[in-house]
């Protein structure tokens, strides 16, 4: 009779071990690290129709994500600001790195742009503006916001490892994969506006073993893993599949 209590052979935790390593090799050999010019913080771009992307794999879509240390720096807000893509879909979420919980998110149409520009993806409003720029504030908790801020996460407290993830998904005819309009900018602040010390931030080979650990003794993930290749095709299809140990898209849960 059969109990309710998972059991692991030595060869199924074998077997998970090495599902880890792929995932975590083959996703860094994937992943391209950019670096911005005049202070900015370098993003990891991953293709978002990798079947081992860290998150769940979409067609025509590409993730940039930046990872940090909140604890590290002497900073208390950081400003995010970009353009909005050419595209049919974008969103910003912050998670916890190591455990993949996400902690705010804001889809394309709910971020409001910044003043003297439009959100293009307002129902209505021109796709092809050139004035499209907007600001996302990341501000720890206990800090107040700049006065008349809008988007604005907050870092929650106690969290070793956080990562905030940009999804663009299919671009415009025309434009490369992140909208035409390249990755935002990363500035540290101190409260009062000036310029702070930025955290650490990056994919180390800590925060890789932090992630880890999800991969290992996870069957839901290995499930999902060999799922995958069924998105490989010209087919658009639709699964519900666990999606434990990757990074969910709050706006895509269904």
């Amino acid at each position: 009779m059969k109990t309710g209590t998972m059991s692991f052979r030595p060869m199924t935790i074998v077997r998970h071990l090495l599902v880890a390593a792929i995932i975590l090799c083959t996703s860094m050999a994937h992943a391209t690290v950019v670096q911005k010019t005049g202070g900015g913080a370098p993003w990891t771009l991953f293709p978002g129709d990798f079947r081992l992307t860290p998150a769940f794999p979409d067609k025509a879509s590409i993730y940039a994500t930046f990872v940090f240390r909140p604890a590290s720096g002497d900073f208390d807000i950081l400003k995010v600001t970009g353009r909005f893509p050419h595209a049919r879909y974008m969103s910003f979420n912050l998670y916890d790195f190591a455990e993949a919980t996400d902690f705010d998110a804001l889809a394309d149409i709910e971020i409001v742009a910044d003043d003297g520009s439009i959100n293009p993806f307002y129902p209505g409003a021109n796709r092809d503006a050139g004035n499209r720029s907007y600001t996302l504030w990341l501000v720890k908790e206990g800090t107040a916001p700049p006065e008349g801020a809008a988007n604005v996460f907050f870092i929650p407290e106690g969290v070793e490892t956080l990562s905030l993830f940009l999804r663009v998904y299919r671009p415009d005819k025309g434009f490369d994969n992140l909208g035409g309009v390249g990755l935002p900018g990363i500035e540290a602040l101190k409260s009062d506006g000036n310029t702070a010390g930025v955290p650490d931030f990056g994919i180390t080979l800590d925060t890789a073993l932090q992630k880890a650990g999800m991969f290992i003794l996870n069957n839901e993930l290995l499930e999902t893993w060999l799922v995958t290749g069924w998105f490989a095709g010209k087919d658009v299809s639709f699964h519900r599949v666990s999606d434990a140990g990757l990074f969910p898209n709050a706006h895509n849960e269904y």
